[in-house]
């Protein structure tokens, strides 16, 4: 924290080797001339996750000039607001089991270390109830596929959110052939 004109400003740190994320907010930093699509300072929000050896970010924003979703490389934006600020975790582990039985929600919680504190790196554990079958979990970042799992003393200690939503038609489709 350092003081500027008075005031107390505080700015998260954030880790410089962390993938751009759907849902996270940037800054476009654009140098020289600046591009026909953005301008240098725009906020934008990443549509698509950043790919392997693929140096442009997706963003919502569509080009007036193409309409095609803008595309700016990770070295011309900065973070502004992770998404995992934008979703915090506020359920409690009761109301997470709920939705995931009754609800057919996929739900997730942060990836806790060994010292029991959430890690630094942001990783989180997304989880899922399969009638006949029980909980399935996997490592949603990067997306790894889905495991048996019981519910443990970590996953009772720390607060739990709902996933994006995409897996919970995927669960409702796997439900629908368990029933046939």
């Amino acid at each position: 924290m350092e003081e500027q004109g008075g005031e107390k400003h505080e700015q998260g740190m954030y880790d410089p080797c962390r993938r751009y994320r759907k849902g996270d907010i940037v800054r476009a930093r654009l140098y020289g001339r600046g591009f026909l699509w953005a301008k240098d300072g725009q906020i934008f929000r990443v549509a698509e996750d950043e790919k392997d050896g693929d140096p442009a970010v997706v963003m919502e924003t569509c080009s007036v000039h193409t309409g095609k979703p803008v595309h700016l490389s990770y070295a011309e934006i900065e973070l502004v607001k992770p998404i995992e600020e934008n979703r915090p975790f506020e359920l409690h582990v009761a109301d997470a089991v709920y939705r995931m039985v009754n609800d057919h929600k996929v739900m997730e919680r942060p990836f806790v270390e060994a010292a029991g504190l959430p890690n630094g790196w942001n990783l989180v554990i997304q989880m899922k109830f399969i009638s006949g079958e029980g909980f399935q979990s996997r490592l949603a970042r990067p997306m790894n596929n889905w495991n048996s799992y019981s519910l443990n003393k970590n996953d009772m200690e720390v607060m739990w959110r709902e996933a994006d939503g995409e897996e919970a038609a995927e669960i409702a489709e796997l439900e629908k052939k368990l029933e046939d």
